[in-house]
C-alpha cells in the first residue's frame, strides 16, 4: 500500500513537472492553452472524429505517432472566423507544415536524406540566347500556391520553380537508409503566375545594402503535398521566438549552371549547415564590417566545421530554419554577403517575423 501511494505521488509530481514545462499556445478559439501530447488532452482526444477541423487547427508540433496539441477548455469552435483568422488560414495548419518524414526514424547515412527539408525550392532562370539554364536562387514553399524568397531573386525574373529535388541530376532519387531502400517521387516543375517584390524593396547606395529584400512567387497551379514536397511553418504571433545561442539550420545545393546539357560548379546533393544565433550588439561590436543591424535582420554564424557545406553566395533565397518539437519554422532567409565568404564573419539573414504582416496580407489576395 505504501509503495502504491508513493508511486501515485511520484506520477503526480512528474505530471506537474511536464505541465510546468509545456509551452503556452493559442487555441483555434483564441484562448491561451498548453502545447502538450494529444494523449494528455482527453478533451481533444475524445472529439477527433467529430471535430476534425478544430483538431487540425490545434496541432502545435510533435510527430505523426505522437502529435502535440494546444489544449484549452474547449474542443469546438465557439465563434465565426475573424478577419485575422481568415488571413492566418491562408497558411497550412500545423498538421501539415514543417513536418518531414526524415524526423520519424534513425538514419544510417551521413549528410542530408531525400525527405529532409521538403519545402526547399530551386528557382530556375533561362538564358535563351546562350542555351543556359541557371540555378541562381532558392526559395521555400509556404502553402499550396506560394514560395518565399528574396526580393533580389524576384528582380532577376525566374522562369520556373522546381520542388522535390534532392540530387540535382536526377528526377527520381533512390537511397538505402536504415536498411530500407527508398525511391523518391519525381521532381515537379511549376510555372509562375506572379512575381511579387516587397513594395519598398530598394538598394541603398550609401550602405550598399538591399532594403526590404523579400519577395513571393505565386505558382500557376496548386501543389499536392507528399513526403518530398510539403510546406514549412512560418512564425506567427504565438510562435516562441528564437533566442541568442539557439542553433538554426540552412540548406541548399550551391550554384549550378547548365550550358548545352553540361553542368559546371555543381554540388549535386542537398546539403545542410548549422547556424548559431548571435546578439545583434555582438555582431556590430565584434564584426564591424557587418554594419548596423536593424529589426528586419537576424545575425548568425556558421559552425566552424560546416562553413564549407554551403558557399557564401550560392543559396540566397533559401530558408534559415529552427525546429520546435519536430516541427520546422522558417525564421530567416539567406542573402548574399561577400564578406562572409572568408574567415569567421557572421551571416545576416532576413528576419521573417518582421515581414509576417506583409506576407499574410499578400497571400490572402
Amino acid at each position: 500500500m505504501y509503495f502504491l501511494m508513493m508511486l501515485s505521488i511520484l506520477l503526480l509530481v512528474l505530471i506537474s513537472i511536464i505541465e510546468s514545462h509545456a509551452e503556452t499556445c493559442i487555441t483555434p478559439n483564441s484562448e491561451t492553452g498548453k502545447c502538450i501530447s494529444l494523449f494528455e488532452c482527453p478533451l481533444l482526444l475524445s472529439t477527433i472524429s467529430t471535430q476534425q477541423k478544430f483538431y487540425q487547427d490545434s496541432v502545435c508540433g510533435g510527430t505523426a505517432r505522437n502529435p502535440m496539441v494546444c489544449c484549452g477548455s474547449l474542443s469546438t469552435f465557439i465563434s465565426k472566423q475573424t478577419p485575422s483568422t481568415v488571413i492566418r488560414n491562408s497558411l497550412p495548419t500545423r498538421q501539415y507544415c514543417g513536418l518531414q518524414h526524415s524526423d520519424d526514424y534513425f538514419h544510417t547515412v551521413n549528410g542530408t536524406v531525400m525527405s529532409e527539408f521538403p519545402w526547399l525550392a530551386l528557382l530556375i532562370y533561362h538564358d535563351q540566347k546562350h542555351s543556359m539554364e541557371i540555378d541562381l536562387c532558392r526559395g521555400s514553399l509556404i502553402n499550396t500556391k506560394y514560395v518565399l524568397t528574396t526580393g533580389w531573386c524576384i528582380d532577376l525574373s525566374p522562369n520556373l520553380v522546381r520542388l522535390g529535388e534532392h540530387h540535382i541530376f536526377n528526377k527520381t532519387d533512390c537511397l538505402e537508409d536504415s536498411y530500407i531502400y527508398e525511391c523518391s517521387d519525381e521532381t515537379k516543375d511549376f510555372g509562375i503566375e506572379k512575381l511579387i517584390q516587397h513594395p519598398e524593396f530598394t538598394f541603398d547606395k550609401s550602405t550598399k545594402a538591399l532594403i526590404n529584400n523579400i519577395g513571393l512567387i505565386k505558382l500557376n497551379e496548386s501543389v499536392m503535398y507528399s513526403d518530398y514536397i510539403r510546406p514549412i511553418c512560418l512564425p506567427l504571433s504565438d510562435t516562441p521566438k528564437v533566442r541568442i545561442g539557439d542553433v538554426m539550420f540552412t540548406t541548399g545545393w550551391e550554384w549550378i549552371v547548365t550550358f548545352r546539357n553540361s553542368t559546371v560548379d555543381q554540388e549535386p546533393s542537398k546539403k545542410k549547415a548549422a547556424v548559431t544565433v548571435l546578439a545583434k550588439e555582438e555582431c556590430e561590436t565584434r564584426y564591424q564590417r557587418v554594419g548596423r543591424i536593424d529589426e528586419s535582420q537576424m545575425c548568425g554564424i556558421l559552425e566552424a566545421t560546416e562553413r564549407n557545406n554551403l558557399k557564401c553566395d550560392a543559396d540566397k533565397g533559401g530558408p534559415v530554419m529552427y525546429p520546435r518539437r519536430h516541427q520546422w519554422y522558417q525564421e530567416g532567409i539567406l542573402t548574399f554577403e561577400p564578406h562572409s565568404c572568408f574567415g569567421t564573419y557572421p551571416r545576416l539573414f532576413i528576419n521573417v517575423s518582421y515581414y509576417m504582416e506583409w506576407i499574410l496580407e499578400t497571400i490572402k489576395l
